[in-house]
């Protein structure tokens, strides 16, 4: 058993002498993300980001969604996570409308959708943002925000329907009409038919790994793991850097004073077996939440009834992704965390949980919406189908169908937005590569570059930047595809470090 302790110890002080940087920037980084109010204002400068991160053709969710003026040629509005922005010209120039009341921070003016209604000369735009619904005075200039009812402002999508607004938020849909000029939304009760409530166990990895799965007081008491995972680390350096320190400052024949290796000690140990069970958590969900192991995940739920948490007053909360209304069937679809919901008979009728007609990637469904005849255009990082209106096929528009593509397995093209102009030709964002015309994936154009002020402009929310290093995909640039290695190899080490330490624990305790 000796030699097994041994073996145990060396093994605890080399990983955590290897791991201890990395797990201080996961656990600040992890605290940080978890209440992105405080950052939110924060701005990271695009020259402390990678050239991977360069905005290019209107790539990285830059450009989400147009919409074009049906009385003025050549006028409309693009909106993305820069903002939004207007052209008059069809395209070759635009002018920037992200001023004036629009939020300035990047991780605000993500603007998620846009809408836009036109009645007798005049005109309405509304945009929905990451800072609530957003509407835009065309004499003044200047952007107004319309207070929701509801407890969440973060919107999702803006839908027109028959003569009204539909604001979806990531946690309740309101509706209001266009002609009300004090815009009173009123709350749409979205019934759902579950008689199994459950998540996916992809949603409750994530969740457990912040706390989020408890609310609020989840997140305070994984931030208190957070801290002490710091401590650890720190403690941890200190106890190992201190006596080789102390040697060195008597060789040199300077003055050695008090040394505090036996308080860091006894607190390294005492509370490292006191929190060893959160720190676990945060190790094996860390571990399945990105590739390989997060396909073990895949297609798998986990009744809410067997979670340690109450259920919530809104099953629909923090898990709206998307929504749209086709006209012709009068269905409404929800994407949502947990599946893929639908009403037969509008907007407030009952929702059935479906298995969607096509691949939608583990993020959702960038894109969901009428095609104008009837059909459903689903797009995600899985790639963009066009269900028929039957619902029976469904059109790969862009992937050669060459390679399998699931929930977790991407496409060749990461979807990010689409849009239609008045000549009928169909453009899709990529996440890398941005704009596409679908018709003419190959054909170059002067219509549609985008404009420079945004390029000029251009940074990274902190939050955003947190999750980039979090996940590992910051260093893309200097590993390549093997950053995708990164987070589950070190949740496998801190597995084995926990695991040692709580034996070296026990052995001396025993």
């Amino acid at each position: 058993m000796k030699i097994i302790f041994s073996m145990s110890k060396w093994i605890h002080k080399w990983l955590s002498i290897i791991l201890s940087i990395f797990l201080i920037w996961m656990s600040i980084s992890g605290i940080l993300m978890n209440h992105p109010e405080i950052i939110e204002d924060i701005n990271v400068p695009s020259w402390l980001l990678p050239h991977d991160y360069d905005l290019i053709n209107w790539n990285r969710s830059s450009l989400i969604q147009a919409e074009y003026s049906k009385t003025i040629k050549g006028k409309a509005y693009f909106a993305g996570h820069e903002g939004v922005v207007k052209t008059v010209d069809g395209g070759y120039t635009f002018t920037n409308l992200t001023n004036n009341g629009y939020p300035q921070s990047a991780y605000l003016k993500r603007t998620k959708s846009i809408v836009l209604f036109e009645n007798d000369g005049k005109e309405v735009l509304f945009a929905g943002n990451y800072d609530g619904l957003y509407k835009f005075d065309v004499k003044s200039g200047y952007w107004n925000k319309i207070k929701l009812p509801g407890y969440e402002t973060r919107v999702m999508r803006l839908i027109d329907f028959k003569d009204s607004i539909v604001v979806v938020t990531d946690s309740e849909i309101f509706i209001a009409g266009i002609a009300d000029p004090k815009m009173v939304f009123r709350k749409i009760n979205l019934e759902r038919i579950d008689e199994n409530p459950s998540m996916t166990m992809i949603e409750f990895f994530f969740t457990l790994h912040s706390g989020e799965l408890w609310g609020l007081p989840g997140k305070i008491v994984f931030d208190i793991g957070g801290i002490i995972l710091i401590f650890l680390s720190i403690s941890g350096l200190y106890i190992w850097i201190s006596p080789k320190y102390r040697q060195l400052k008597l060789k040199m024949n300077f003055k050695n004073k008090p040394s505090h290796i036996g308080w860091f000690f006894r607190n390294h140990l005492k509370i490292g077996i006191w929190s060893f069970v959160l720190l676990l958590v945060f190790a094996v969900t860390g571990l399945f939440m990105r590739p390989p192991l997060i396909v073990a995940l895949l297609g798998n739920n986990i009744a809410l009834k067997y979670i340690p948490a109450a259920n919530p007053d809104n099953p629909w909360k923090h898990r709206i992704r998307n929504a749209m209304y086709n006209y012709s069937t009068n269905k409404f679809i929800i994407d949502t965390k947990d599946g893929y919901w639908i009403s037969e008979t509008g907007l407030d009728g009952k929702y059935i949980n479906e298995l969607p007609p096509v691949p939608i990637f583990a993020m959702g469904a960038t894109v969901l919406r009428d095609d104008g005849r009837g059909n459903t255009l689903i797009g995600s990082f899985a790639g963009l189908y066009r269900v028929r209106n039957s619902g029976l096929t469904a059109e790969n528009l862009l992937e050669d169908g060459s390679t399998e593509i699931t929930s977790v397995r991407p496409g060749a093209n990461l979807i990010t937005g689409y849009f239609k102009d008045p000549e009928g030709y169909e453009y899709v964002t990529t996440h890398f590569g941005g704009l596409i015309n679908v018709q003419k994936s190959g054909v170059k154009s002067d219509k549609f570059r985008m404009p420079q002020f945004l390029v000029d402009n251009y940074s990274m929310s902190l939050w955003n930047y947190l999750f980039e290093l979090h996940n590992g995909r910051l260093f893309q640039a200097l590993v390549g595809d093997y950053y995708i290695l990164i987070i589950p190899l070190t949740a496998l080490l801190f597995i084995v470090l926990i695991l040692t330490g709580v034996f070296d624990w026990c052995y001396r305790k025993f």
